[in-house]
């Protein structure tokens, strides 16, 4: 089964030099941290954050991705999967199904694939798309308001009774596109018949008056969002009203 990069996070060094690209890297509990090493040299400390996330994966496999100044890059990748671990939890896609499992607390959420629809995006955009849709993050939303630079980055996942958004830091912000890539492919071979951006609205058949009226008030919101194209409008339109 061909590996998959997960996450890639950045140590900083004192003999980052050292060390190059391809190397292998292993994690040992030094002085009551995590460190890394390479070659049987330390490389330096794994930021808390990935604590947690190297703890569960025992099959993951590191490697010196780059060095730059005194900054080592480790990629650690996974069989089977695609994964990204942010600075509130971790987002993973795997045999049909995503999680998202907080950094702090329990309470790993699972959710199909099917009808799901992934972006990255600013802060600045995020705050808007929640006011603009109301969405639920799951204490995200607070979370994200409170970010004033619009640097940061966040995987959003939109499904069709649920709502995620994960930071990450810049520097993961290539690995989160694909990662949201991933996801969208994966939700368009699960449900083929939906258009693109409308599963949310999936079966309006049996909705009551009230209901069409709801549905087609958000997908109006939507829309001048700019969340949806016109051409999903149209779809999700007509599959709202039945026709």
């Amino acid at each position: 089964m061909p590996l998959k990069l997960a996450t890639t996070m950045e140590i900083a060094s004192d003999s980052a030099q050292e060390f190059e690209a391809e190397q292998r890297v292993s994690f040992r509990r030094a002085g009551g941290m995590l460190a890394a090493y390479a070659d049987g040299r330390v490389i330096g400390r794994v930021p808390p954050r990935f604590n947690r996330f190297l703890a569960a994966e025992k099959d993951a496999v590191a490697k010196v991705d780059s060095v730059k100044g005194d900054v080592v890059s480790v990629g650690v990748y996974l069989r089977g999967r695609a994964s990204i671990m942010g600075r509130n939890g971790e987002l993973v896609l795997k045999d049909g199904r995503i999680a998202f499992h907080p950094s702090e607390g329990t309470g790993s959420i699972v959710k199909d694939v099917a009808g799901v629809r992934a972006s990255v995006v600013t802060g600045e955009e995020l705050r808007s798309r929640v006011t603009v849709t109301r969405m639920a993050l799951a204490g995200i939303f607070a979370f994200a308001l409170k970010k004033q630079a619009g640097g940061e980055r966040f995987l959003v996942v939109e499904g069709p009774d649920f709502a995620w958004a994960v930071e990450v830091d810049l520097n993961q912000a290539n690995e989160a596109i694909l990662l949201a890539t991933a996801i969208n492919d994966e939700a368009r071979s699960a449900a083929p018949a939906v258009p693109a951006g409308t599963a949310h609205f999936a079966q309006p058949a049996a909705a009551g008056g009230s209901d069409i009226i709801g549905q087609l008030e958000r997908l109006a919101s939507l829309k001048a969002a700019g969340a949806l194209t016109y051409e999903e409008f149209s779809a999700a339109k007509r599959l709202i009203l039945g026709l």
